[in-house]
């Protein structure tokens, strides 16, 4: 729209003013038009955006179908989904900052809900675009809906174990560069090894380095978790991997262990690191000894 100094010249004081607001962009910025999967533009502040789970769902999908499909999982009714399912709804259709109705029924605690989308298609690797509140704020821009569940912990394990084999993306990472499996050893005092070994038949690399270069094998020892880490490298982990500070496994280890350990659990912890120390002095002699690559 254009209008010259000269007609402006002959307007009207409010009509003037009116031209101005009719132009002026909100807050400063140019107006988009809402996506065909958002209903509104999300506010700056993560705290004042809806929250999954707990809004209503029609501040997250303007489909009429994707909203009777969260009625069902908030009532917990997976007979009616499964009905509603059956209409060809588009499950991997994303609504306010990249909302799925998996990430619906994950903050739900909707499991029956949440098999039973993905058995129909759903993906769970679908992230997030934006930061939404929610449960501890674990809804965190970037994040799939498998990422989103083992960062739950201990509280939507099983979430995330159904989903695990459902994946196209097993070495997805977050933001800062944690892949699912450091996520899971850093997120659970109990770290177990059925666990992990479900995750490394997801096909996860377990090389692969976070933003501080570190692997699972370092949080494992940071997190005191040495049994975790004798598994991790007895399944292909290298051990001689260095972090941004230069530190490889044993150097961790020995900082572990130089540090003041008292009681039952600290001799016990103390035992382990020491055996996992020897392991790693076993396997750097063995890597000398052996024959030079091709």
């Amino acid at each position: 729209m254009h209008f010259s100094l000269e007609k402006i010249r002959f307007m009207s004081p409010l009509a003037v003013a009116l031209l101005v607001l009719l132009l002026q962009p909100a807050n400063g910025q140019p107006v988009a038009p809402p996506t065909p999967n958002e209903q509104a533009v999300l506010p700056d502040r993560v705290r004042d955006r809806p929250e999954i789970g707990k809004a209503d769902a029609t501040e997250f999908f303007q489909s009429q179908k994707l909203v009777q499909c969260c009625e069902a999982i908030n009532e917990g009714d997976a007979d009616k989904l499964k009905s509603l399912l059956k209409d060809k709804v588009d499950l991997n259709a994303t609504g306010l900052g990249g909302t799925t109705l998996l990430h619906w029924a994950l903050a739900k605690n909707q499991f029956e809900a949440f098999k039973l989308l993905l058995e129909h298609g759903a993906s769970p690797d679908l992230a997030l675009t934006h930061s939404m509140p929610g449960l501890a704020g674990h809804f965190i821009e970037g994040d799939s809906v498998l990422m989103t569940a083992v960062a739950f912990g201990m509280s939507r394990l099983k979430f995330f174990l159904h989903a695990l084999p459902y994946t196209k993306q097993p070495n997805q990472k977050r933001r800062n560069g944690q892949t699912i499996l450091m996520v899971y050893v850093n997120r659970l005092a109990d770290v177990q090894v059925s666990t992990i070994e479900a995750i490394l038949q997801a096909k996860v690399d377990v090389n692969l380095q976070d933003k501080k270069g570190m692997t699972a094998c370092h949080y494992a020892i940071q997190w005191n978790h040495a049994n975790v880490c004798v598994y991790l490298i007895e399944h292909g982990a290298d051990w001689t991997i260095k972090d941004q500070k230069g530190n490889a496994l044993s150097d961790l280890i020995a900082l572990e262990l130089r540090r003041e350990r008292t009681g039952r659990f600290g001799e016990d912890l103390h035992r382990e690191f020491d055996m996992l120390l020897s392991k790693i002095k076993q396997l750097n002699r063995d890597e000398d000894k052996a024959p030079p690559r091709p």
